[in-house]
């Protein structure tokens, strides 16, 4: 099927093209994303299931009306910035977490280890709300 057959199933509402753009394109991309962005299998699955949603999403939400590439450049293209984001947030939330392992004791660091281990796990979008409270980064808590 073609990436216009599949988007205009797409746009009438049909959730199975959806599942044939997934199984499509989730190898290749899971492939890519630790190839190119050093990421783990775990995050590039959580992150190729967000690319898919957030695609669903624009078609249902009318933001999508044509498609102006292939579906897998676009897909990708989403990827590239989610990645992007989670390296940023990543980031942000080491140097958070090495300010405040200078005022901690030893038990405490042991705590953090754990939940520093558990926030890398998660999947980008959980990790922002528990490391970004209302709007502010864990230097403004």
């Amino acid at each position: 099927m073609t990436d216009d057959n599949l988007f205009l199933r797409l746009q009438s509402g049909d959730e199975d093209s959806l599942s044939i753009i997934y199984e499509r394109y989730r190898n290749e991309f899971i492939d890519w994303a630790i190839k190119r962005h050093n990421c783990t299998v775990e995050d590039a699955k959580d992150i190729f299931q967000n690319i898919v949603v957030i695609f669903f999403m624009k078609i249902k939400g009318e933001k999508m009306k044509t498609l102006n590439s292939s579906i897998k450049t676009y897909l990708f293209g989403i990827g590239k910035n989610l990645l992007k984001q989670r390296k940023e947030e990543h980031l942000s939330l080491d140097r958070c977490i090495s300010i405040e392992l200078e005022y901690v004791t030893e038990k405490d660091a042991r705590k953090i280890d754990t939940i520093t281990n558990g926030l890398s796990k998660m999947n980008p979008l959980c990790r922002e709300i528990l490391t970004d409270f209302d709007g502010r980064h864990c230097s403004g808590i």
